[in-house]
């Protein structure tokens, strides 16, 4: 959340005072984690300010409230009432400012308005509208604003790039926040560890991202909110789970549902129960954990929570396919992928139904062949995005990082299956095609998702700047240019013959919505 929308820089008149203390202190209960009580206070606040002669004051008023009111919406897991009352919020601080300019500080109510509008539309999932709400907040900065505003700024945008899967830029944004967080409020600075936790979880740098969530947590014990300090617990849970200590995660989980339910958090509750069935699993109760994730998905707030739909949907398929109840896994799997916002998420959704179909075909043998090449369609798609995928990371240990954990293991189960199945000619296209030779154009930005939009270059485009891989780090480092390598192109393995892989190619654009190869063809011999 951003911060609470208090009362303006000028004096409230005696007949504004009670909006005014209902708002304050509901924003005080609310951090409390009080967030049923807050409420009712906002509303109190508002229904005070709709009268026929309300004035600019009133309204500078009732928009803070409903920006209040929309944050509180938003924990109790009514996303859509939330953006109702945020767009409501931002029209009535948008009149202000044409009644009277910025007198009463309006310009960072409605500022403010803008990045909790994003950051509701992420947990919907509507990304492609989160970053056109943080780009209106940033064209309202000035000069004159505080280290806060720029800091919410900046760790809204990572929290949207992490969504998108777009992990340079938001690595970028987080390092930003962090370091405006640490030169004027540090106790900001558990807010961006969360995210910064998160991508380095999903580039393979699991003890860097324990190191940011244990920081978050002392903060957060310190400093933070009833709801800042849920979260911390249930994400250092998270990581003991996945260091395999499994006890301290149950308590962990334990802890993190109960400080949920207190504070009336619903999709925190529900997603904590699910850490509890992911224990399960992994102590191997594949039953218990099946029969818990199902109830726990049941008690997610209607929309919104992809993420954590995501997470439970796919825990759902591992412990069907442990069960080898294959067809539920299956479902679940499918479940799984639509909640999938971004290619890489697709991706790594794929690489385990590709996994569970393998399993099964090796307790079916009257379907091995059958299932095998369910298998290996799946796994060789993403194999050729994650490969793909990986050009959108500049050079660099992160992006070594992700190749180990996500590009890797799609790359090894393709030549695995490829393998079983004595696929001579699938070996060498796939053999061939890796060693194709990469470029990069540094003015020409490609889109790595259905919805992400181009990043303008930072290079005159009359520049033509085309590089070979090895030769990129001269326009990366500290420089921050935001390059894309080109997409390879595809290889001919023998003169005269179609190219192997360009049916795979085709389907993997198809289905992931990514270039993986341009239409040139070189041969590889």
């Amino acid at each position: 959340m951003t911060g609470p929308a208090l009362q303006g820089p000028m004096p409230t008149g005696e007949r504004w005072k009670p909006v005014r203390d209902n708002n304050n202190e509901g924003a005080q209960l609310l951090r409390a984690g009080q967030i049923a009580r807050s409420a009712e206070l906002f509303e109190q606040a508002i229904a005070l300010t709709r009268v026929a002669d309300v004035d600019a004051e009133g309204l500078d008023l009732r928009c803070r409230a409903l920006t209040n009111l929309a944050a509180a919406r938003e924990l109790s897991g009514d996303l859509g009432g939330a953006i109702a009352g945020i767009e409501e919020a931002i029209g009535t601080g948008l009149r202000v400012l044409a009644e009277i300019g910025d007198r009463r500080g309006t310009r960072s109510a409605v500022l403010n308005g803008h990045l909790s509008r994003a950051q509701t539309l992420i947990l919907l999932g509507r990304l492609d509208e989160a970053l056109e709400s943080a780009d209106r907040a940033a064209a309202l900065i000035s000069g004159d604003d505080g280290d806060l505003l720029r800091f919410s700024l900046h760790n809204v945008r990572c929290g949207i790039f992490l969504e998108a899967g777009r992990l340079p830029e938001a690595e970028q944004e987080g390092e930003r926040a962090l370091e405006v967080a640490l030169a004027s409020h540090p106790e900001l600075s558990a807010s961006v560890y969360p995210n910064l936790a998160g991508i380095a979880q999903l580039t393979g740098d699991d003890a860097t991202a324990q190191d940011y969530l244990a920081l978050a947590e002392q903060i957060n014990q310190l400093a933070g909110d009833a709801t800042s300090r849920q979260l911390a617990v249930e994400n250092l849970a998270r990581t003991s789970l996945q260091a395999g200590r499994l006890e301290e995660a149950r308590r962990g989980f334990e802890t993190a549902e109960a400080l949920a339910v207190e504070a009336g958090l619903p999709t925190r509750a529900a997603a904590s129960r699910c850490g509890i069935a992911a224990v399960r699993l992994h102590s191997g109760c594949p039953e218990e954990a099946a029969g818990a994730l199902r109830e726990a998905i049941t008690q997610f707030p209607a929309g919104g929570a992809h993420v954590e739909r995501l997470q439970a949907w796919g825990l759902l398929g591992d412990a069907e396919s442990v069960r080898m109840n294959f067809d539920a896994a299956e479902d679940a799997y499918t479940s799984a992928r639509e909640h999938a916002l971004t290619a890489q998420d697709r991706c790594r959704v794929d690489v385990r139904r590709a996994e569970m179909h393998a399993e099964r075909a090796a307790a079916s043998p009257d379907d091995r062949a059958a299932l095998l090449a369910r298998a290996l369609d799946l796994a060789v798609t993403a194999h050729l995005t994650t490969e793909a995928l990986r050009e959108t990371f500049p050079p660099g240990p992160t992006r070594e990082r992700w190749v180990g954990s996500v590009a890797a293991p799609a790359r090894e189960l393709a030549f695995r299956l490829a393998a079983a199945l004595r696929d001579t000619r699938l070996l060498l296209a796939l053999t061939e095609n890796a060693s194709a030779a990469v470029t990069f154009r540094s003015p020409a930005a490609t889109a790595i998702s259905p919805w992400a939009t181009e990043i303008q270059p930072t290079v005159p485009t009359g520049s033509g700047i085309e590089l070979p891989a090895a030769a990129s780090g001269l326009l990366t480092g500290a420089t921050r240019i935001p390059v894309r390598f080109q997409p390879p192109p595809r290889v001919l393995s023998c003169p005269g013959a179609d190219v192997l892989l360009s049916e795979w190619i085709d389907r993997a654009e198809q289905r992931y919505g990514i270039r993986v190869r341009s239409e040139e063809v070189v041969a590889g011999w």
